[in-house]
Protein backbone atom coordinates (compact mmCIF):
# COMPACT_ATOMS: atom_id res chain seq x y z
CA UNK A 1 0.00 0.00 0.00
CA UNK A 2 1.08 3.32 -1.00
CA UNK A 3 2.50 5.84 2.57
CA UNK A 4 0.42 8.58 3.39
CA UNK A 5 2.22 11.60 4.08
CA UNK A 6 1.02 14.36 5.91
CA UNK A 7 0.01 17.43 3.56
CA UNK A 8 2.66 20.29 4.11
CA UNK A 9 1.19 23.26 5.51
CA UNK A 10 2.20 26.59 3.73
CA UNK A 11 0.39 29.92 2.97
CA UNK A 12 0.41 31.82 -0.28
CA UNK A 13 1.00 35.36 1.15
CA UNK A 14 0.57 37.10 -2.01
CA UNK A 15 0.53 36.66 -5.95
CA UNK A 16 -0.13 38.85 -9.30
CA UNK A 17 -1.46 35.01 -10.50
CA UNK A 18 0.89 35.67 -13.47
CA UNK A 19 4.20 37.06 -12.77
CA UNK A 20 5.21 35.94 -8.97
CA UNK A 21 3.91 34.55 -5.61
CA UNK A 22 5.38 34.88 -1.96
CA UNK A 23 4.93 31.15 -0.41
CA UNK A 24 5.61 30.32 3.00
CA UNK A 25 5.50 28.12 5.92
CA UNK A 26 2.89 29.30 8.92
CA UNK A 27 6.31 28.88 11.53
CA UNK A 28 7.87 31.26 9.47
CA UNK A 29 11.06 29.28 9.37
CA UNK A 30 10.34 28.57 5.71
CA UNK A 31 9.71 31.22 2.31
CA UNK A 32 9.76 31.24 -1.08
CA UNK A 33 9.55 33.84 -3.57
CA UNK A 34 8.19 32.52 -6.62
CA UNK A 35 8.46 33.65 -10.58
CA UNK A 36 7.15 32.22 -13.34
CA UNK A 37 9.26 33.57 -15.55
CA UNK A 38 13.09 32.76 -15.76
CA UNK A 39 13.99 36.25 -14.79
CA UNK A 40 12.01 38.06 -11.96
CA UNK A 41 12.73 41.96 -12.06
CA UNK A 42 14.95 43.24 -9.49
CA UNK A 43 12.75 45.63 -8.12
CA UNK A 44 9.81 43.77 -7.89
CA UNK A 45 12.13 40.87 -6.02
CA UNK A 46 13.65 43.66 -3.24
CA UNK A 47 9.71 44.75 -2.85
CA UNK A 48 8.48 41.64 -2.18
CA UNK A 49 11.62 40.56 0.12
CA UNK A 50 10.62 43.91 2.04
CA UNK A 51 6.91 42.36 1.85
CA UNK A 52 8.20 39.30 3.55
CA UNK A 53 10.19 41.00 6.19
CA UNK A 54 6.58 42.76 7.60
CA UNK A 55 5.09 39.57 7.27
CA UNK A 56 7.94 38.22 9.91
CA UNK A 57 9.83 36.33 7.57
CA UNK A 58 13.71 37.03 8.30
CA UNK A 59 15.07 37.50 4.81
CA UNK A 60 18.46 37.55 5.75
CA UNK A 61 18.58 33.93 5.54
CA UNK A 62 16.98 33.90 1.77
CA UNK A 63 19.07 31.87 -0.73
CA UNK A 64 18.85 33.96 -3.97
CA UNK A 65 20.02 32.44 -7.15
CA UNK A 66 21.52 35.64 -8.88
CA UNK A 67 20.65 34.57 -12.71
CA UNK A 68 17.19 34.74 -11.74
CA UNK A 69 17.26 38.51 -10.58
CA UNK A 70 17.27 40.64 -13.62
CA UNK A 71 18.60 44.34 -12.52
CA UNK A 72 15.93 46.32 -15.31
CA UNK A 73 15.25 50.31 -14.54
CA UNK A 74 13.10 50.03 -17.60
CA UNK A 75 10.71 47.33 -16.67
Amino acid sequence: APQQHEAAPYWVHSTDYCNFAVVGGPSGKYLWILSRTKQMDEDLFRHLVYYAGLLGYDCSCLVVNKDVIRHCKAC
